[in-house]
């Protein structure tokens, strides 16, 4: 699995399909299964897009005030972000 949006989209696709295949819906246990499986998917892709949701606010707000993405605290950095910090603190060091 990787680590963006667009996978997680694709994995909760894929959970749909599961619920939909005959076999899993005939079988009582595959589909307790399935469905305990969905539910805790869907808890952390929650999680993952409340998230996501966090950081795009943290961007709109460094930009509405004037911060550049390397200025953000660590804790709601991108990763993209996170590693403009850490070369500024590579560079500073030498």
């Amino acid at each position: 699995m990787k680590n963006n949006l667009a996978d997680l989209n694709c994995h909760l696709f894929e959970m749909l399909e599961r619920l939909e295949d005959d076999e899993i819906i005939e079988d009582e246990e595959k589909l307790k299964l399935e469905l305990k499986r969905g539910k805790m998917i869907c808890q952390v892709s929650g999680q993952i897009l409340n998230t996501a949701r966090l950081q795009v606010q943290a961007l709109r707000l460094a930009e509405d005030t004037g911060l550049k993405n390397d200025e953000l605290p660590a804790l709601i950095a991108t990763k993209d972000s996170a590693r403009m910090s850490e070369r500024k603190f590579l560079e500073a060091r030498r």
